[in-house]
């Protein structure tokens, strides 16, 4: 959450599925009070909400749903997803704390694993949606105020562009062991993010083991895909676009190459990121990032 607070809110179906319920740009003043009436509207049993960049305004709105409303951080976790600040697993979980509520209803988050976990759903097939084109509400963009289909045009587009990356830390190429991250792709995808931290509260209304039960098939190798998606990854957008045929533009009646790419050198004809020689007319790779000037509306 940001200047404008992204609200995602979903239920579990008999089928076992999640279901969207709503979703929603929050553009007010005071984002926090509409946030609470969706809590009231929706009937929420859990939330969670990122602890930064408002840290005493996700502790206060989590104080006015005592155990309902959860802030998270995030950490790297050896052995585990998340963990529950009342619920330490050892003595050193909750520290001391002048104010000890704020260490009561938190969660530590393995971003890299729960994002993972959040995007996985797609790509299996576990996640039921109204009509795409259903939900219109008129919001403030970079090109002013107007109405969006707020699924189709932005929710899905923030969902794909994440990246799970492992990498060496800028600086410390020489270091052995490469870190795991949460890469965002040409914006800043709030959604996505939003996305995740229903996964967050998912789990502490059905319980982590619940939640990671059920075996989730590598994109790859996603029941149903064409049979010239086998056998390479296939992009969430590709799981979108088959799930919902005709909601999202096909990539193949719109072609990229590397001339649209935030990674190709203009003056050098040059890839920053793989690091070899390119054209712009070459077709897009799977590292392929859009231009930013392409996508900063919804950022």
């Amino acid at each position: 959450m940001g200047h404008d607070n992204h609200v995602v809110v979903k239920a579990l179906t008999k089928s076992g599925k999640q279901r969207l319920l709503h979703l929603e740009i929050i553009q007010d003043a005071n984002p926090w009070q509409r946030a609470a009436d969706l809590m009231r509207e929706y009937h929420v049993k859990y939330c969670a909400v990122e602890a930064l960049p408002n840290f005493n305004q996700a502790h206060e709105f989590a104080r006015a749903f005592d155990g309902r409303v959860f802030v998270v951080n995030y950490r790297d976790h050896a052995d585990e997803i998340l963990t529950w600040g009342d619920r330490p697993t050892d003595k050193m979980t909750v520290r001391p704390s002048t104010d000890e509520f704020k260490a009561l209803y938190t969660a530590s988050v393995d971003q890299y694993k729960m994002m993972s976990l959040a995007l996985q759903r797609w790509a299996a097939g576990e996640v039921e949606t109204p009509d795409a084109r259903t939900l219109n509400p008129r919001i403030r963009t970079d090109t002013g105020i107007r109405t969006v289909m707020i699924c189709q045009e932005i929710f899905w587009l923030h969902l794909q562009r994440v990246a799970l990356v492992t990498e060496f830390p800028e600086g410390h190429e020489d270091e052995r062991k490469p870190r795991r991250k949460v890469k965002k792709i040409g914006i800043d995808p709030h959604f996505a993010y939003a996305w995740m931290l229903s996964e967050v509260a998912f789990a502490r209304a059905y319980g982590t083991a619940f939640m990671l039960g059920t075996e989730r098939p590598p994109i790859s190798s996603v029941e149903g895909a064409p049979p010239e998606k086998r056998g390479r990854e296939e992009r969430l957008g590709d799981v979108l676009r088959r799930q919902h045929p005709g909601l999202l533009p096909d990539p193949e009646d719109t072609p990229l190459s590397c001339g649209d790419c935030e990674n190709f050198d203009v003056g050098r004809n040059y890839c920053t990121l793989r690091k070899l020689s390119v054209t712009p007319e070459l077709p897009e790779c799977a590292f392929f990032i859009p231009t930013q000037e392409d996508e900063d509306e919804w950022d």
